[in-house]
């Protein structure tokens, strides 16, 4: 959760609201219909959102790194989520409910 502008109809900021984990599979889905491939996009939001914030585990697939992984659907919906390697949601369902992958249900 970090603090995203809110815009209204004319694109100008009226407010602030705090983005969730959500936030970034948005912005990926709008630099697709902008006309970016997915994996271009899927770079931009994620590489250099955690660079800007100084995260160097995170953003990138490399020895050392999280492993955190979204894979999607051709259409943009989430099939896969993994998080430091472990398999948060499977065919768009969640596997781990709760506060930071809290218990999983049965």
């Amino acid at each position: 959760g970090v603090p995203y502008p809110q815009l209204d109809a004319s694109g100008s900021v009226v407010g602030l609201y705090m983005a969730g984990p959500d936030a970034i599979l948005a912005t990926i889905r709008e630099l697709v219909e902008a006309g970016f491939s997915w994996g271009a996009a899927a770079e931009f939001a994620t590489a250099h959102t955690a660079a800007v914030l100084g995260l160097s585990r995170k953003g990138r697939l490399a020895a050392g790194a999280d492993a955190d992984i979204l894979i999607l659907e051709a259409d943009g919906r989430v099939d896969r989520v993994l998080a430091r390697g472990r398999e948060l949601v499977r065919q768009g369902q969640p596997l781990v409910w709760g506060a930071f992958g809290g218990r999983a249900r049965a």
